[in-house]
């Protein structure tokens, strides 16, 4: 039913806490499930637990790791240039994996500091999506100050979002649930329906196998305005070329930082 990639790296108790648990769970729900891994240089057991658990002859789970020792550079949580190479670099060599098993439809990325309940995937299945449709992406749940000095939910990762009207929301950023410039983005996104951009990630992504299989499609820094922005808006600019890219506020996760 779906293939399930990430990129790990000391995420032992993210494993075991959350992931773990989440793929059992789908496991039990649908069938022919594939996880993918991309682990780098860990220094507590990730790796052990993802051969255990996904690769190795007694295995639970269908998986595969494909694990490096030495892409280890640290840049700091913000938009710079470096940073935004080695991430693009990692998710490259996610993407190096490829093809990921065509007989799912559709392939999951999940950042390893997402909180996930399987549900999520139920409500994915039974959503109307349209014809297309390459990628949808979650609602990542995180709080922000609204008017009145209350809190609500937001669309949190803006650095990769990128309105259907073309603007880079991240650079004039404000608190507010609804970012969209875009008139009808703005009304769709308050009625909790499908809003198109032209990219998202937000932690969590549902692609379409056969979109993301084509190895034309990878991961790139680029800039607007100047400015560099995520690795995600590249790569969504390919990936926009072969179909639309949607955000479902209906689809909620948890950023568990």
């Amino acid at each position: 039913m779906f293939n399930i990639c990430s990129i790990l790296r000391n995420n032992q108790h993210w494993l075991e806490e959350e992931f773990l648990p989440l793929a059992y769970a789908i496991d039990r729900k649908y069938d022919n499930n594939k996880y993918y891994f991309y682990e780098n240089d860990s220094h507590d057991d990730t790796r052990k637990t993802i051969q255990r658990y996904f690769v190795d002859s007694e295995k639970i789970m269908d998986g595969e790791l494909l694990f490096e020792d030495n892409n280890t550079t640290h840049h700091p949580r913000n938009e710079s240039v470096d940073r935004i190479e080695h991430l693009a670099n990692c998710r490259n060599k996610l993407l190096s994996m490829r093809p990921f098993d065509q007989n799912n439809e559709w392939t999951v990325m999940i950042d390893s500091d997402m909180i996930v309940d399987s549900t999520i995937f139920d409500e994915f299945i039974c959503s109307d999506k349209p014809a297309n449709a390459v990628a949808i992406g979650c609602n990542g749940k995180n709080k922000s100050p609204c008017q009145h000095h209350e809190f609500c939910y937001h669309y949190y990762d803006t650095f990769a979002l990128v309105d259907i009207a073309g603007e880079w929301l991240y650079k004039d950023f404000i608190c507010t649930c609804n970012h969209f410039k875009d008139k009808q983005s703005r009304e769709l996104w308050k009625k909790k329906q499908l809003v198109p951009v032209c990219s998202a990630f937000g932690g969590m992504m549902f692609y379409k196998t056969d979109a993301i299989n084509n190895e034309n499609i990878n991961y790139d820094t680029m800039t607007i305005d100047d400015r560099v922005v995520s690795e995600h808006v590249y790569f969504s600019s390919q990936l926009g070329l072969l179909g639309g890219i949607y955000i479902d506020p209906r689809l909620i996760i948890v950023n568990s930082e």
